[in-house]
C-alpha cells in the first residue's frame, strides 16, 4: 500500500482586489499556503470540493486631484471564504529514512 493519504479539510481564507475576480483569485491562491503552514507533510494535490462565502464587501471611494480636478471612483473588493478541500498528501512522519555515516572522510582527504 502506498504512503499517500487523502483527507477532507475546511480552510478559512481571505482575499482583496480591485475587482470581484481578483478578490476571489487572491483568496483561493492562499489555500495552499495556509495548509502548508500548519503541517510538515508533503502536499501532492488539492481539490476544492465546496466554497462558502462568509462575507463579501464592495467599497467605493471617490477621489479628486486638488479637490476639484479629475474626479474618479476607486473600487475595492474583499471576500472571506470557507473552502472545503480534498487534500492528498504524504505524511513525512511515516517515511522511514535509513541512517548512513561517512566513516572514511579522513581517508579521502589523505589519499
Amino acid at each position: 500500500m502506498g504512503l499517500a493519504k487523502v483527507e477532507v479539510r475546511k480552510v478559512m481564507v481571505e482575499g482583496k482586489g480591485e475587482n470581484k475576480t481578483a478578490a476571489f483569485a487572491s483568496a483561493l491562491s492562499s489555500i495552499q499556503t495556509k495548509l502548508i503552514k500548519g503541517s510538515d507533510d508533503v502536499i501532492l494535490k488539492l481539490s476544492p470540493i465546496d466554497i462558502e462565502v462568509i462575507s463579501a464587501k464592495h467599497e467605493v471611494s471617490k477621489e479628486k486631484f486638488m479637490f476639484f480636478f479629475f474626479p474618479r471612483e476607486k473600487h475595492h473588493y474583499e471576500v472571506s471564504l470557507r473552502v472545503t478541500v480534498e487534500q492528498t498528501y504524504v505524511p513525512i512522519a511515516d517515511v522511514a529514512f535509513d541512517d548512513y555515516q561517512e566513516s572514511n572522510y579522513i581517508k579521502n582527504m589523505v589519499g
